[in-house]
């Protein structure tokens, strides 16, 4: 009972935050044209921004988020391979459809990523390994994202295209993001690590502590399988630059005046940062780091707001053939009841492993 009324708590507090913020937001943008008061100048408001934006222009944005979408399918794929699970491409891109509908469309505590592991699951038999893989497939996507922004700050800095005064915070970001993104999948892959920080005599002090034996026993899998992990990044790249294309697209369709490389910076660190669940889905968070970013590198709050928002509803209507998915017979449990039964299947699969324990 005090778990339901704190949870209810924590949600009212997260649903009043992101309110909050949106209003913010919100508050800092035109929605019609406007005189700039320092230069005297008159600048599109939200709807005029909106109506510059050409239809074909749209179109090819969108599309770079479907692209991308379809590769981190095949990327999931490829690590379920490492951990010697074989399920056939186009079901994985067909769970990751599913997975961003229930992120994008579905509200409730069920998550994508737990909606991918209980369907692999149910008809594989294994859990810990499909687990770890979809840890491993959000630590390759999110480092990804901070590996561009750290390729496009050292590109800036190297050709001297950009003074190193304009480029400090978003630079000393990406270094605190690649840090720690690096350290987690060092620590992840590595089982000596793990023994050397002594890690492993914490967790065994748990009631959990089979669990992070048999996920120490798939990531050390997974780590033995370098060109497939190498194999994951590339096309991780590759669908990454088209998901950023894309809202750079949006954005110059638009007349967001501002340099190519800020996409390439500040793009990538909004959507690791968008990736902490302080409000569902992010919302005000990842708007107000849009006009943050962007505002910084000279362009205009209210042409950078319906970048943010084009941003957020384009996926979004690319989660909708996840529907397609669910009234075809993927029909979930409830969220209390998905996460026992893969803490079932777990256990079982352990004491399978391991019979005299």
């Amino acid at each position: 009972m005090k778990s339901k009324r704190l949870h209810f708590v924590l949600l009212a507090f997260k649903l009043a935050l992101a309110a909050g913020l949106l209003w913010w937001v919100v508050s800092q943008v035109h929605f019609h044209d406007y005189t700039d008061p320092g230069s005297s100048d008159t600048r599109d408001g939200v709807l005029s921004a909106l109506g510059k934006l050409h239809w074909g222009v749209a179109v090819a944005g969108a599309m770079g988020f479907g692209i991308s979408l379809i590769l981190t399918g095949v990327r999931f794929w490829l690590l379920l391979r490492a951990v010697e699970i074989r399920i056939p491409l186009a079901t994985s891109i067909r769970l990751t459809f599913l997975g961003q509908f229930y992120n994008m469309i579905v509200p409730g505590t069920i998550g994508g990523d737990a909606v991918k592991a209980w369907e692999i699951s149910r008809h594989t038999g294994r859990v810990a390994p499909v687990l770890v893989t979809v840890v491993t497939d959000r630590l390759i996507g999110l480092g990804d994202f901070v590996l561009l922004s750290l390729l496009s700050v050292t590109i800036c800095l190297g050709f001297d295209l950009v003074p190193w005064s304009e480029l400090r915070l978003g630079a000393m970001a990406t270094f605190l993001a690649a840090g720690l993104c690096g350290g987690g999948l060092v620590l992840m892959v590595s089982p000596k690590l793990r023994r050397a920080l002594r890690l492993d005599r914490l967790y065994r002090r748990t009631s959990i502590a089979h669990h992070f034996e048999a996920a120490g026993d798939s990531a050390t899998m997974l780590a033995t399988h370098s060109r497939i992990l190498l194999l994951a990044w590339a096309i991780s790249t590759i669908g990454h630059i088209f998901f950023l294309g894309g809202i750079a697209l949006l954005g110059m369709g638009m007349g967001l005046n501002v340099p190519w490389w800020s996409y390439f910076i500040y793009l990538p660190l909004i959507q690791v940062l968008a990736a902490i669940p302080i409000t569902p889905g992010s919302v005000g968070i990842t708007e107000e780091l849009y006009i943050r970013s962007f505002v910084s590198a000279g362009g205009t709050a209210s042409i950078i707001l319906p970048m943010a928002l084009l941003a957020r509803i384009i996926p979004m209507l690319w989660a909708l053939p996840g529907l397609w998915v669910v009234l075809r017979g993927s029909t979930l449990p409830k969220a209390d009841e998905l996460a026992a039964e893969l803490h079932q299947r777990e256990e079982q699969e352990y004491h399978a492993n391991h019979p005299n324990e």
